[in-house]
Parts: C-alpha cells; sequence; structure tokens
C-alpha cells in the first residue's frame, strides 16, 4: 500500500501552504485517481502519472484563487 500522504508532500508545488486536513484530502484525490486509472487497465506507471497530473492540477488551481 502506497503512502498517498508522502506522494502528495513530494509532488505538491509548495507543499508549505497546505495544512495536514489539506494534504489527507488531496492524498484521497490521488489515491482515487490513481485506483480509476488501475482499473481502467492502465499500468503502476501510468496510473502514477495521472495521480501525479490529478495532484499538480488540484494545487494550480487552488493556488491561483488566492
Amino acid at each position: 500500500m502506497r503512502d498517498w500522504r508522502a506522494f502528495v508532500r513530494e509532488h505538491v508545488i509548495d507543499n508549505r501552504i497546505l495544512t495536514n486536513g489539506a494534504i489527507d484530502e488531496l492524498a484521497q484525490h490521488v489515491e482515487e485517481t490513481w485506483r480509476a486509472a488501475k482499473s481502467a487497465g492502465r499500468s503502476d506507471a501510468e496510473a502514477l502519472a495521472a495521480a501525479r497530473a490529478r495532484n499538480c492540477s488540484i494545487v494550480r488551481r487552488g493556488s491561483r484563487d488566492r
């Protein structure tokens, strides 16, 4: 089982702006994206890339709103 919280911390543009609750929520979204990609038949590498892309898009969208 992956540590999705660590994944978020590693891939978020600036994780210093995120609360623990926000990291938890992002980790849930990233895991859901990864699971959906795996269920669709994607390889682990492809699923991780999709999860990483989803993670970055969440953070970028939120950052622009500030």
